[in-house]
């Protein structure tokens, strides 16, 4: 996997890619796609996993059909999670937001693989055996 990758940043809150961007047009592996680029990646910066940001994800990932790396600047377990219902498939934490973990996320996403913290896969794994023990009903009245 020694390809450079393109890709795209995008935020719904202006400049907040302003940082992750910095990082990453020093790094041989990736290149930033411009507007006529085809870019390989999304790589979509969000303060927050709340409501809007979320609903913001889902567009961008309709609208591009690309994969997408998120990174969040706080987000509790069930939002994380939520991130990826959205369409993530990569998720990093604002402050492990490494120049190399970008590229490594961002690699793995080109390469159709996914890249989660070890604490969301357990819980992701938690909430998949609680839903197959506690099976959500089929609608109002139930089974």
């Amino acid at each position: 996997m020694n390809e450079t990758v393109a890709i795209r940043v995008d935020s719904p809150d202006p400049g907040a890619g302003a940082g992750v961007l910095t990082q990453l047009r020093s790094r041989p592996e990736v290149v930033i796609a411009g507007p006529q680029g085809r870019p390989a990646v999304a790589l979509a910066v969000l303060a927050d996993a709340g409501d809007d940001a979320l609903s913001w994800l889902r567009s961008l990932r309709a609208a591009t059909g690309l994969p997408v790396v998120v990174v969040v600047g706080r987000a509790e377990p069930d939002a994380l999670v939520r991130l990826v219902e959205s369409g993530a498939c990569g998720v990093l934490g604002r402050v492990e937001a490494t120049a190399e973990r970008l590229v490594r996320a961002v690699r793995l996403a080109a390469a159709g693989r996914g890249d989660l913290p070890p604490a969301l896969v357990r819980h992701l794994l938690d909430r998949v055996s609680q839903r197959q023990r506690d099976p959500v009903p089929d609608g109002p009245g139930g089974s």
